[in-house]
């Protein structure tokens, strides 16, 4: 009788364990899920001394603004060269209101 609630209860714990174990890997990859972030929308990037907005992706302007980018600071620069990636339009409206004040 001993042995059998001992089984009994050896069973139980194993399979609380296991329960745990799945539900927390579970939420792991839920987690990592949700702050995978969309693709970018659009590109701003320095085209021919101006900032230029660009659909990701493309290498033709949808919009070049009358900013010169040596008007910049520096760190704006060096990301413009590299490429700003957007996410969506109130973002881009934003960075343009930044870069053209």
């Amino acid at each position: 009788m001993y042995k059998r609630i001992i089984f009994t209860v050896s069973v139980f714990l194993i399979a609380l364990v296991l329960s745990i174990g799945v539900n927390l890997n579970a939420g792991a990859k839920e987690t990592a899920i949700k702050t995978e972030k969309p693709a970018p929308k659009y590109t701003l990037k320095d085209y021919f001394g101006k900032v230029a907005v660009f659909k990701y992706n493309s290498n033709v302007p949808q919009e070049t603004l009358d900013v010169y980018t040596n008007s910049l600071p520096e760190f704006d620069q060096k990301e413009l060269a590299a490429g700003v990636n957007v996410y969506n339009d109130d973002e881009l409206y934003s960075l343009i209101e930044d870069y053209d004040s």
